[in-house]
This record gives C-alpha cells, sequence and structure tokens, in this order.
C-alpha cells in the first residue's frame, strides 16, 4: 500500500506496518477482519476509530441495510469496537478513540430538545423513503450517534475499572477527500481547498492528524484521568466551533484540547446513550451477528 510504504519512508525508526482490509460499512468485513486480526495479534493497545464518508448525495443503503453514513460512521465501528473490546481490556492500559465532528452539535435539525436517533425505515432504508434524502442531515446524526458511542463506553469501562480510557475527538476542518461528495471532483482540490487555506480556514492532513494521535499516545490520557470531571472530548482548536484564526496559528493548531462539555449537550444523557446501545446490538443481533467475549 502506498500509504504504509510512505510511512516507512519517512519514519526515524524502523517502523512495522502492517495493512489489512476493513470495510466497517459491512458488518461481515468487520467481523472478518476481527479474526483475522486476532489470528495474528495477542495485544492491542489503541484503536483509533477515525473512517468515514460525510454528506453523501444518497443514503445507500449499506449491505447490512442502514442508511450509508449511519452504517459507516457509527454501526460498522461500533461493532468493531465491542469485537475488539476483549482483546482492549487484556492489553489494559488501553485507548478507544472515536472520531466524531463539531457538526454534531447542530443535531438533530429542528432543534429538538429530545435527545434522538431517526430508527425509522423511512429515514435509514432511501429505498422506501418518501422524503427528500438530506446528506448533511444524515453526516451529523452519525456524528451524534459518535457521541453517544463515547458516552455509553466512557461509563461502561469505568464502572468495569477496565484500564481502557474512552474519548472522543473533532480533528478540525483538514484537508481530506471527505468533501468530495459535497464539491464537483474537478473543483474542490485545486480552487476550494487553496481559498480556505488562504482564509486560515482548513487545515492540513498532519495538523488533521495532531488531535487523534494526541488521543492515542499523551500520557494525560489513561482510565483513571477520564475519571476526574473529563466530558471525553477534544477538539483540534480551543474553541468547541472550527476556529482557527489566530496570531498564533501554531498553538491554536497543536491539537488536543480537552473541552469542558460535549458540543451536544444532548449526548449526556447517560440513559438514553445506553438505551441507544441496548437499540443497536439488537439490530446487529437481529442480522445475524453476535458480539464475543473472547480475547
Amino acid at each position: 500500500m502506498a500509504a504504509a510504504e510512505e510511512i516507512r519512508s519517512v519514519a526515524t525508526d524502523k517502523a512495522s506496518i502492517e495493512v489489512m482490509v476493513c470495510d466497517v460499512s459491512s458488518l461481515q468485513s468487520v467481523a472478518d477482519f476481527v479474526k483475522a486480526f486476532k489470528s495474528k495479534y495477542d495485544n492491542l493497545h489503541a484503536l483509533i476509530n477515525n473512517a468515514g464518508i460525510m454528506n453523501t448525495t444518497h443514503g445507500g443503503p449499506t449491505a447490512d441495510g442502514f442508511e450509508l453514513q449511519f452504517g459507516t460512521n457509527h454501526v460498522g465501528p461500533y461493532y468493531l469496537t465491542e469485537l475488539l473490546l476483549p482483546m482492549l481490556k487484556k492489553s489494559a492500559p488501553s485507548r478507544v478513540v472515536i472520531t466524531s465532528s463539531n457538526m454534531s452539535s447542530n443535531y438533530p435539525p429542528m432543534k429538538s430538545k429530545k435527545c434522538q436517533i431517526w430508527f425509522d425505515e423511512d429515514f435509514l432504508n432511501p429505498k422506501t423513503a418518501t422524503k427528500k434524502y438530506d446528506g448533511w442531515v444524515a453526516y451529523m446524526q452519525s456524528k451524534f450517534a459518535n457521541l453517544l458511542h463515547m458516552q455509553e463506553l466512557k461509563s461502561r469501562m469505568e464502572k468495569e475499572n477496565s484500564g481502557v480510557a474512552v474519548c472522543c475527538l473533532h480533528p478540525g476542518f483538514a484537508e481530506s477527500k471527505l468533501l468530495r461528495h459535497t464539491f464537483p471532483v474537478k473543483l474542490w482540490p485545486k480552487f476550494f481547498f487553496q481559498i480556505l487555506k488562504v482564509r486560515d480556514c482548513m487545515i492540513g492532513p498532519v495538523l488533521g492528524s495532531q488531535t487523534s494521535m494526541f488521543c492515542a499516545i499523551d500520557e494525560s490520557i489513561n482510565a483513571e484521568s477520564m475519571k476526574e470531571g473529563n466530558c471525553g472530548f477534544y477538539s483540534q482548536a480551543k474553541s468547541p466551533r472550527m476556529a482557527y484564526r489566530s496570531d498564533d496559528r501554531k498553538e491554536l493548531n497543536a491539537g488536543g484540547y480537552p473541552l469542558a462539555r460535549l458540543p451536544n449537550p444532548l449526548a449526556d444523557d447517560a440513559k438514553y446513550a445506553e438505551r441507544f446501545k441496548e437499540e443497536i446490538d439488537k439490530k446487529i443481533n437481529g442480522l445475524g451477528f453476535e458480539f464475543t467475549n473472547e480475547a
């Protein structure tokens, strides 16, 4: 893989890198990956759920029947985490890092005061939908689901004294192919990105990875420190919104700032987060996929 070779070429020490296929939009692919991973490795110290898509022109569905962004950004990574959790516990101290977005603060779009996920088939299955598919609403819902995932898993791991630290993050508005569904293919790489960079509204991929790396390796994050009133959410910038302009841009773009609160306060509803997990578990089990306690 080209990415692996690029990392090896710039690594100061001899890097041991292995590329394994895992399509998080498919529960079968997730299950196959975990089986292959466990056959090769006995320990896992950090899991970063970073794969995702944004504002797709259609809602799929996925091979498992989920709306495309919900299935890819939440259901697949959630199932992957649950299957690897026994190994993460055995390898403790360890971490689970979930990539969300500050755009989760805009969900639900009607500014309801109730914490909710649209499970109705009208939304999740575009083939039977009677209302127009909105890619942004679907993206915001999937990122809100990431917050609920972090909230429930963090609480569960703390109650078990598992030694597994769980956190969530906003990586920043970074240059990547995540925007490929939003702007014309010929336009966004050459024109749109350059304008945003000049206006200090977008960061490059290196800076965009800093908060993920901070959450994965910084010694300040551990199972004990996460209990001390830490909401578990880290941002690329100090502001919970996408604010990158500063006289000291280097400091602002350093990444890894812990926020005092989640970007969407509705995700603080612990009971709903638990019910949400139960609902997802039922849907996954209903599709014939199982959970395991074996490391």
